[in-house]
């Protein structure tokens, strides 16, 4: 059994390094995820799998939408003052749009925000293992090929809880603009927009974030995620020679989890009619102390994991 626990930690740490340091940074739709994928498909196939390799278009980084968000809310805020009811209106119809759009983003929803911001070509890599006997469920375990930038709001806790705290008062801002705005369309007062300073202050400073972030180089990822797509690709090995007995397994290896998950929506679009009773599992920075799973998820919209998907059925 040792001796076991000791071949499995090695080939963990043999993907990891491959991923993390014989790759390295894996931006999502370029060179280093498509490396990245050409390697995992690959080891499926030493496996003696048969992987696929599935397309798609993807945004090339998180912060465009929140970045032409803050433009758009001090553009809003510029022209406001400029010419009476009219200015105020169209400033109304510009918060109004930005925000709602950056709500849907967050939400992982089309909008005007995705529409302009710039899109390359990604890819997901999957293979598939059937159970032994009938197929009554089915298992996706999941761990993403690309990696983040290491801007200053991930370089130490204290960044990270200022900028939770900080997004949460800037949306909170955002919203009281486009009340104000609304407002001025039937009533014009002057302070009406001296009160959406604290806004303009906002969207400026997550500007200058956003910006930032965005110029920052990316990370190896060792964490983030290669140790997640180490974790799938050795079950992979680990459940070849001993398949389920009624659950069909499958190991997918999505791009784009970076920039709002493009890779997963597209793998569970293309596939969600194929499965049985489905149960997806995705690892997450499997490095750190645990085990552990998240109970909620996201910034300003909330997500949590289904109830059940601890039960034992």
């Amino acid at each position: 059994m040792p001796e076991s626990k000791n071949k499995i930690t090695q080939t963990l740490l043999n993907h990891i390094h491959a991923l993390a340091t014989t790759i390295g940074p894996r931006p999502p739709t370029r060179q280093g995820e498509q490396e990245a994928a050409d390697y995992v498909s690959q080891q499926l196939e030493i496996l003696g799998y048969q992987p696929t390799t599935e397309h798609f278009k993807s945004a090339t980084s998180i912060y465009h939408p929140h970045i032409i968000t803050a433009l758009l809310m001090i553009v809003a805020f510029i022209i406001y003052p400029l010419f009476g009811r009219v200015s105020a209106t169209i400033a109304a119809g510009i918060s109004l749009i930005a925000l709602v759009s950056d709500v849907l983003e967050l939400g992982f929803v089309s909008n005007p925000l995705r529409w302009i911001t710039p899109k390359g070509e990604s890819q997901n890599v999957f293979a598939t293992l059937e159970s032994q006997q009938v197929n009554r469920q089915d298992l996706i375990l999941v761990g993403h090929l690309d990696t983040h930038q290491a801007g200053k709001i991930f370089s130490s806790q204290g960044w990270v809880k200022f900028f939770q705290t900080f997004t949460t008062a800037a949306f909170a801002a955002f919203c009281v603009q486009v009340i104000l705005y609304l407002v001025a369309t039937f009533t014009l007062r002057d302070w009406l927009w001296y009160a959406s300073i604290p806004s303009a202050v906002s969207a400026l400073i997550l500007l200058i974030i956003c910006w930032e972030a965005n110029q920052a180089p990316f990370s190896p990822g060792a964490n983030d995620n290669a140790s997640a797509v180490a974790m799938v690709l050795t079950l992979a090995e680990t459940l070849s020679e001993q398949p389920l007995q009624h659950t069909r397994v499958w190991f997918a290896l999505t791009g784009c989890e970076e920039v709002q998950h493009y890779g997963m929506i597209d793998f569970i679009k293309r596939h969600k009619h194929q499965w049985l009773n489905p149960k997806v599992l995705i690892f997450e920075m499997l490095g750190v102390a645990g085990p552990a799973w998240e109970t909620k998820e996201g910034i300003i919209v909330p997500f949590k994991p289904d109830k059940g998907a601890g039960e034992d059925r």
